[in-house]
């Protein structure tokens, strides 16, 4: 099955404010049922660099690692990959 695509920003955070925040992410999908059917979730995350210039970079990197993440969810949980 697929799903629904988002892009969220986070200006201004440490890698280490945004793990927290994609872990708060993943514990409320797996904590998310309705009628016993049971949601996941593929994160792919990108961090802008000193190089980056364009958000277009930052956005394809992003997607690369969501569609790595996706492969990688084929056991039914949650996945997270970083670029």
């Amino acid at each position: 099955c697929g799903g629904d695509e988002y892009i969220v920003l986070l200006p201004h955070k440490t890698s280490e404010q945004i793990e927290l925040i994609v872990k708060k992410i993943v514990s409320e999908v797996n904590a998310f049922q309705v009628n016993d059917v049971h949601y996941y979730v593929s994160i792919g995350v990108s961090k802008k660099t000193i190089n980056d210039i364009d958000i277009n970079q930052i956005i394809s990197r992003s997607e690369d690692a969501y569609i790595k993440a996706s492969g990688i969810n084929k056991m039914n949980e949650c996945t997270v990959v970083w670029s």
